[in-house]
């Protein structure tokens, strides 16, 4: 898991990145409860990708399915 995470937070950094890498980190870090990460996240998939619509809908849903969570986002 750990070589997962280090490799998708390599790829955030590239220019063409697509959403589903910030998703897939997502999901990983909820199952470590790693919940700094998850809001992290979320605020950079929001500014990075909100120029895509069904990606504002997917983390829409996420931050929706994730009320209640210790989150600062």
């Amino acid at each position: 898991t750990e070589q997962s995470i280090e490799l998708l937070e390599k790829l955030l950094i590239h220019p063409d990145v697509q959403p589903s890498v910030a998703f897939y980190l997502i999901s990983i870090y909820i199952n470590g409860r790693r919940y700094d990460e998850i809001a992290r996240l979320i605020e950079f998939s929001e500014i990075r990708f909100s120029m895509i619509p069904e990606a504002k809908a997917a983390i829409d849903l996420i931050k929706q399915k994730l009320e209640g969570l210790p989150l600062t986002v």
